[in-house]
């Protein structure tokens, strides 16, 4: 089975990058709400391409109110779902080619997109036509969804599941290998502290490009001495909010960077050490949440975000933990520390399946039989679909140490990788149809 999929494949390169251009080449960011487009009619026009894709291919089609896109192969009443998303976040500034544009060179496809998540669960549709072309019984559906709001909450898989039955078996191509059966647990936390009166500098604002998905890269604080505007500016390097440790955060930079003598004169001088102090170690230890497991990761800590709201400075971060740790110990030691209100703004706690089920030795024997790699189920920081929807765990699509590339300017993905994936995935999913 192995050579025949690698055989097929090859003739359908072509056909498989013009599809490839055409999903990239839409700028699928969440929009306003309008009456059958509920992100916007940009995420609406990217769904009905990816749609139109799959009926090209001979999958069933159906557009699940714009919040999904369903591609069917066989029947049965239950079905194998892979579940991905045409949804992407900002492009940001900086990029060496154009974001919107499928660009690849002698090792690499470049865009928005190309790794999270357009080029993955475009390996999953080509891979499921591929077992169709080789004849392949398909004794169980097979049901590729394509989600519109992974990157804003994943409100699309409540309404999917409110409409749909989950599915028996099956995976999200939407983090790394080899088989993810753990995701760790991720809070979001506000923390607001006063501007304090009778201070001779006062904040006027904080610029920077800000996302809950990254640690910034630029940031510049601006503030009122006397009649003049100071500004002071701090440069990082990006990196994806579940692996802080590969970039370097601008908001740190810039505040590390004020003089203690500007600090203390300062109204956001005292807020501004505390964050220093406690926000600026990613593993948590000021916090007393230095919490490590060698199966199951450590604790990561994000700070993303620092905005002036009125009289107050609000102070916006992540925090990462390990499936074998609690959110109430988490909270609690935080609180212990931090002079800031304190709010909660979203939780998803940590979800484990099962290691040792047939479904994961499956993926794990098409992984390692397409590799020859270690296939030793793992856990993630990231938070996918998974999450969401029962049965599923998270499959691929970054190998072993690619890492930082999914948020980043000049999104990248290996065109030998790329290609491994529609091999990895089509026997993938031939062994998850020969379960009982």
């Amino acid at each position: 089975m192995k050579n025949k999929i690698e055989n097929l494949l090859n003739n359908l390169k072509p056909e498989i990058e013009r599809d490839f251009s055409d999903l990239i080449s839409i700028r699928s960011l969440k929009g306003e709400k309008e009456e059958g487009y509920p992100f916007g009619r940009e995420i609406g026009k990217v769904l009905e391409t990816g749609l139109n894709i799959g009926e090209k291919l001979g999958f069933k089609t159906r557009n699940l109110d714009g919040y999904a896109g369903i591609l069917e192969m066989g029947e049965s009443d239950d079905y194998i779902g892979i579940f991905g998303h045409l949804d992407v976040v900002p492009e940001g500034t900086g990029w060496k080619t154009p974001p919107y544009t499928l660009t690849k060179d002698s090792r690499k496809f470049y865009a928005r997109g190309v790794l999270d998540n357009k080029g993955p669960i475009l390996a999953c549709i080509y891979g499921v036509k591929i077992l169709r072309e080789l004849g392949i019984n398909f004794n169980r559906k097979v049901r590729i969804v394509l989600g519109t709001d992974e990157e804003s909450g994943m409100s699309d898989m409540n309404y999917y599941l409110s409409k749909e039955k989950p599915p028996v078996m099956g995976f999200t191509p939407d983090c790394k290998f080899p088989v993810v059966y753990g995701e760790n647990g991720v809070l979001r936390i506000k923390l607001t502290y006063p501007l304090l009166e009778g201070k001779s500098y006062r904040l006027e604002r904080i610029e920077g490009e800000y996302s809950k998905a990254f640690i910034p890269d630029y940031t510049k604080i601006c503030y009122q001495n006397g009649e003049k505007i100071e500004e002071i500016v701090g440069e990082g390097k990006k990196a994806p909010s579940n692996n802080p440790y590969l970039g370097s955060n601008s908001l740190i930079n810039a505040i590390s960077s004020i003089s203690d003598e500007i600090l203390e004169k300062l109204d956001a001088g005292s807020a501004f050490k505390e964050i220093l102090d406690l926000f600026s170690d990613v593993y948590g230890e000021r916090l007393g949440i230095k919490y490590k497991n060698p199966e199951t990761g450590e604790v990561l800590v994000s700070l993303y975000e620092i905005k002036k709201n009125e009289e107050k400075l609000e102070v916006y971060l992540s925090v990462r933990y390990p499936v074998n740790c609690s959110e109430k110990t988490i909270v609690e030691e935080i609180e212990k520390r931090v002079s800031g209100k304190f709010e909660i703004e979203f939780s998803m706690p940590s979800v484990v399946k099962d290691r040792e089920g047939e479904m994961v030795k499956k993926m794990s024997e098409a992984y390692l039989e397409m590799t020859n790699l270690d296939s030793t189920p793992v856990t993630t920081t990231g938070g996918t679909y998974a999450r969401k929807v029962p049965n599923i765990v998270a499959f691929g699509p970054s190998f072993p140490n690619e890492k930082g590339i999914a948020h980043n300017r000049d999104e990248y993905i290996e065109v030998e990788h790329f290609y491994k994936l529609i091999k990895i995935y089509a026997l993938a999913i031939y062994k998850l149809l020969e379960i009982e």
